[in-house]
């Protein structure tokens, strides 16, 4: 009885590490900006995915300077991250075949970084 139960207690381990693996998300760095860029503002569109994600990143003056992403994905779960000198901002998950929220981050000097996660 003990071995029988010890099996299924190793069974269970085992699938819930798949479980875990197969569940966690793939992040990108969708794009990478600094320097001269930042004088104007700006959105590009960038693919991931092979194509099946979309993010839109961009640089806003409107109030103030802020570094923004908002990303789509037909088939999957997906999030967005844009992270600026020590500050960063995530978007929230949104289902596949939906636009998350913008997430905006005030602008820092240095490199800006956008990710994608899905």
């Amino acid at each position: 009885m003990k071995k029988k139960l010890a099996m299924i207690m190793a069974v269970i381990s085992v699938l819930m590490l798949v479980l875990a693996v197969s569940a966690s998300a793939t992040e990108v760095k969708v794009h990478s900006e600094s320097g001269n860029v930042f004088t104007k503002a700006w959105t590009k569109t960038k693919y991931f995915d092979s194509e099946c994600g979309i993010a839109e990143v961009a640089f806003n003056t409107f109030a103030f300077d802020e570094d923004t992403i908002k990303v789509f994905h037909t088939t999957k779960t997906h999030s967005g991250r844009v992270v600026a000198g020590s500050k960063q901002a995530q978007t929230g998950n949104k289902a596949a075949g939906a636009w998350t929220s913008r997430a905006d981050v005030r602008h820092a000097s240095g490199t800006i970084n956008w990710y994608a996660s899905y």
